[in-house]
């Protein structure tokens, strides 16, 4: 069959595509998995059995200080029935903070501005929700909005940091008291 139309729009994204330009950190890590299709594009994952160095998907015991990233979307090998095939200890990029699209579950509605869960048991571990008792809490909004389908977009804040209120009001003061500091020595300087 011949093609006779050809569109101009963009692709509506792929799991562990990048959303947009925008700044992002990316790490490389090993595929800690033994079957070759566990882990997809657009999954999260936590540290592996050493960590690091290998990331795994999660499981019920992982927790959100094991949790690394998402996996990005890049060139990989098909099986014979079109699965992609991430192989064992295969280097994959891992994106830790930015904009991503990443796997959510069929028939999930989400709203701009919801809070990222990653599911860690059964079979959609790995994929994300908007569930508070989905699993694990991560550091993200999601920054689409979605009535029911399989990839939404999230944004990952830094996951190391503590974003508490109690930091940053901490932060807060000592950046208060430098400014007072430096406003009085620039006075005194003035006034000698």
């Amino acid at each position: 069959m011949l093609q006779t139309q050809y569109g101009y729009n963009s692709q509506r994204g792929v799991p562990g595509g990048l959303f947009d330009s925008s700044p992002r950190s990316v790490i490389s890590r090993a595929n800690g998995e033994t079957t070759p299709i566990a882990i997809k594009f657009g999954y999260g994952v936590v540290k592996g059995t050493t960590p690091g160095v290998d990331v795994v998907l999660p499981t019920s015991s992982s927790t959100a200080d094991e949790f690394e990233g998402v996996v990005l979307s890049d060139i990989a090998e098909h099986d014979i029935d079109g699965k992609i095939r991430i192989t064992p200890t295969r280097m994959i990029g891992v994106m830790d903070w930015g904009k991503v699209w990443v796997i959510v579950p069929d028939d999930l509605t989400i709203a701009y501005g919801d809070a990222v869960y990653l599911i860690n048991d059964g079979d959609d571990a790995g994929k994300f929700t908007n569930d508070s008792d989905g699993g694990i809490a991560v550091k993200a909004k999601f920054i689409t909005a979605v009535d029911s389908g399989d990839i939404a977009v999230i944004q990952l804040f830094n996951q190391s940091s503590d974003n508490s209120e109690e930091t940053n009001a901490a932060a807060i003061v000592d950046i208060e008291a430098t400014i007072t500091a430096l406003t009085a020595r620039v006075a005194a300087l003035e006034n000698a």
